[in-house]
């Protein structure tokens, strides 16, 4: 075995054995955040596997590592994209989150409309986001202090993880002005 090659198994076995403990993990263990977390950690592993596979010598055996590598963390950024919008199952008996209270959601608004401009209410939203779980009405009000409905779209991609009625969904594409717009919001968070 070369030089490079005894260097990039360790960390390609390293890699799997975290995708495989991460997996096994998500069985309800943890949160989405903490597979999401995890699953970055698995993304960045097969970048530095890549860096390392670089370095060997047979040129057909690099390239078809590199291939696979590339491959690999391709799938693990799609699923780090897909477990940031996981939300957790309810659980029989138990409330799930609830929607910010009416002088939360007022403060909110309030914030809100100081911004003066849509990318800096688009980045009030963003950060305010991922902190606490909305309505679909809370949520359309929000959308509807946008002026266009590209900054609506990209607010709505924000919020929807983080809507707890999601089966009002079709209330927050009230808030657009354009069709094309209710169209452009229902692809940016998976839906037809």
């Amino acid at each position: 075995m070369t030089s490079p090659l005894r260097t990039i198994f360790p960390k390609l076995l390293a890699v799997v054995f975290m995708a495989t403990l991460a997996s096994s993990k998500c069985s309800g263990q943890l949160t989405p955040a903490q597979a999401k977390a995890r699953a970055d950690e698995i993304v960045k592993d097969l970048r530095e596997a890549a860096a390392e596979a670089r370095k060997i010598n047979d040129k057909p055996l690099r390239e078809k590592i590199e291939l696979r590598l590339g491959r690999a963390e391709l799938k693990a950024r799609e699923l780090a994209d897909e477990l940031s919008r996981v939300r957790p199952a309810a659980t029989p008996g138990i409330p799930g989150p609830l929607p910010l209270s009416q002088p939360e959601f007022d403060k909110l608004l309030q914030g809100l409309r100081k911004e003066s401009f849509d990318d800096r209410r688009l980045a009030y939203i963003e950060n305010f986001a991922l902190i606490r779980p909305l309505s679909c009405a809370q949520a359309t009000t929000l959308l509807k202090s946008f002026s266009f409905d590209e900054n609506r779209v990209k607010a709505t991609k924000a919020l929807y993880p983080h809507l707890i009625d999601r089966q009002s969904f079709n209330d927050v594409l009230g808030a657009f002005t354009f069709e094309s717009g209710r169209a452009e919001a229902r692809k940016a968070v998976g839906l037809k």
